[in-house]
């Protein structure tokens, strides 16, 4: 785990840091182009929006001499007639030129494709003109706009036009002013032709500025890098020898009862198969408080010392002794069946028994024995330990009892 945080200590910086810088340069970038683009839109947004308002108003005009006409004339058709060329006058003049239907889809004006005039477009054979009709004479008494394919005679092209139409008052004629949106198009590629220069200048110069900042962030990175692993090194060392002092028992020297719980735990956790077995011995002197109230604690405390000596003497190497109490004992023997740790108890037991004390005093001690079961968790293989311990105890104590489930 150490070697990781070491190597994670030493490379981490430089792939880290150099990398957030150029995340930093590409969120720039992404976000001026974003930007650029947003702006692009709204600019042609703006623009569809003028000539909406532009081409309604036409209407509202137009509808507005009509009105002013009907006040001026007393005939009604010298009105209508008057009207019709005056706005053939001003489509000869605009671009944005104005058309007139009646509602049964016959054309009465359109100066640019004047060969339509008094034609009726519904039974046309054409289903664009079909279809236009048919958009610009639906629901005719509301004022609105619509959309719909058109020739466009500029680019002598069938194109998406977008109209304002409005039934004149009083009559059965509809008339409506339009653009072509693909004009709108055409202005908003100049615009970007127009500032494509700027805008490479300024991804050449931001792109420059990230290479300078990435390599001055490797330098950076290589340097906190060195700081970071003396200042770990420092703090594994020191946390290292305050673990070790803080896992061992000052009366034994054994491993204390902290550290017993956190490794059977970790034991416990890596039970997976055969070959990660373990089992748990715990123990405790028979009758200690008889020794004590005989003699004294200090005469108590050298028997728990000499037993810790006996238990380290007697086991293997690579069992684990810890006390975990006053004169109560664990060890987790690794790599071992419920067979072989009971042998090693009883080998333990004998020795204790047959050890000759401080004063010629003879000590007993009465132990439990547990193969770990993965099915079972770590305190619930304590309890039954405990169990095994209790029962060696009550048949009359210096004997070994091992729980089988």
């Amino acid at each position: 785990m150490e070697k990781r945080i070491i190597s994670f200590i030493r490379y981490a910086p430089l792939t880290i840091l150099p990398l957030v810088v150029a995340m930093i340069f590409y969120i720039i970038i992404s976000g001026y182009k974003s930007s650029l683009e947003n702006n692009f839109l709204l600019y042609k947004n703006s623009l569809l929006e003028q000539e909406k308002t532009q081409v309604k108003t036409n209407v509202e005009i137009a509808i507005q001499i009509y009105k002013n006409q009907i006040i001026l004339a007393g005939n009604k058709n010298i009105l209508n007639s008057s009207f019709l060329n005056l706005m053939k006058n001003i489509n000869s003049k605009a671009s944005d030129y104005y058309f007139i239907f009646d509602t049964m889809g016959n054309v009465v004006i359109h100066s640019f494709l004047d060969f339509l005039e008094g034609e009726n477009l519904f039974i046309l054979e054409d289903e664009n003109y079909n279809s236009a009709v048919k958009t610009i004479t639906t629901n005719y008494q509301n004022d609105r706009f619509v959309n719909y394919l058109w020739l466009n005679p500029t680019t002598n092209k069938l194109e998406e036009k977008v109209s304002f139409v409005k039934l004149i008052p009083e009559t059965n004629l509809i008339i409506g002013s339009g653009f072509y949106p693909s004009e709108i198009e055409k202005k908003v590629e100049e615009k970007i032709k127009s500032e494509e220069a700027t805008y490479d200048k300024n991804i050449y110069l931001t792109l420059l500025l990230a290479l300078i900042f990435i390599v001055l962030s490797i330098f950076i990175a290589f340097i906190v890098s060195n700081i970071l692993l003396k200042k770990f090194n420092y703090l594994a060392k020191s946390k290292n020898l305050n673990e070790e002092q803080a896992s061992i028992d000052n009366m034994t020297k054994l491993y204390n009862r902290d550290w017993f719980y956190k490794s059977l735990e970790t034991f416990h956790q890596n039970l997976k198969d055969d070959k990660n077995i373990f089992s748990l011995v715990v123990f405790d002197i028979d009758d200690i408080k008889n020794i004590n109230t005989t003699f004294n604690y200090d005469f108590g405390d050298t028997i728990i010392k000499q037993i810790a000596n006996l238990a380290k003497a007697t086991l293997p190497k690579d069992v684990f002794i810890s006390r975990v109490a006053g004169d109560r004992f664990a060890i987790i023997i690794p790599q071992s069946d419920l067979n072989s740790s009971f042998i090693l108890a009883k080998k333990l037991k004998n020795n204790v028994e047959g050890h000759i004390f401080k004063n010629d005093q003879r000590v007993t001690i009465s132990l439990g024995v547990i193969e770990a079961n993965k099915n079972i968790s770590s305190h619930e293989l304590i309890r039954k330990v405990d169990l095994a311990l209790f029962k060696a105890k009550k048949e009359g104590k210096n004997r070994v009892i091992a729980y089988k489930s």
